[in-house]
Formats: structure tokens, sequence, C-alpha cells
């Protein structure tokens, strides 16, 4: 007879883990203040020349969870890779290919309109 458990190894089933909003919020754009003040901040303008926040993604990064800014525009400052801020805003990393490279689960949870 053979027995099949949706149980994992430290006790919390895979749907548990799913179900858990990240940073503790289900809204980030709304219920974390800065990151709601980012975008309220940024130019949206999209035919301007200058730095235009035109989407904030969401990813995994060594285990927690961050949010980095997809800006545009001629006279946008470049770098390689993006910039990453944790939950409570603080810069994980910056301009970081490397870093860049090791994010998962990606998904967008701004656009610009």
């Amino acid at each position: 007879m053979l027995f099949v458990s949706c149980q994992s190894i430290d006790g919390i089933s895979p749907e548990s883990k799913r179900s858990v909003p990240a940073c503790g919020v289900n809204n980030p754009v709304e219920d974390l203040p800065w990151l709601k003040e980012l975008i309220k901040n940024s130019n949206r303008d999209p035919e301007s020349p200058f730095c235009v926040l035109q989407s904030v993604q969401q990813g995994t990064y060594e285990g927690q969870t961050i949010y980095f800014p997809v800006l545009s525009g001629a006279l946008c400052c470049t770098c390689v890779g993006v910039s990453a801020y944790n939950c409570q805003g603080d810069l994980v990393f910056g301009c970081d290919m490397d870093a860049t490279s090791k994010i998962t689960d990606i998904k967008t949870v701004w656009t610009l309109k």
C-alpha cells in the first residue's frame, strides 16, 4: 500500500506557502508605503526624455521578496542590472548584473498606463 502526502519536509504544505502574501500584504502597490510613494513621485509622462518608471517588478532573491523599478527614457541613467529593494524599502543591491540574474519568480505588480 502506498501513502502520498502533501506535507513538506519542514512541516508546511506547499499550498500553505503559496497562500502567504509577499511582504505580508495582498497589494504591495497600495500597502507598502515606500513603494506607493515611489510610484506616486515618479515621472509618469511616457514621452519624457528623462527616466520614466515603466513598471515595478516583484521577485525572489536569496529567499526574500524584492521589488525593482523598470525605468526607460533616452536620458535615463543606464547600468548593468537592476536596483532591488526589500519589503521595507531598503536597497538590497544596485546595478548588479550577477545579482539580477539570480532573481526568480518575477511578476509585474504595477505598470505605467
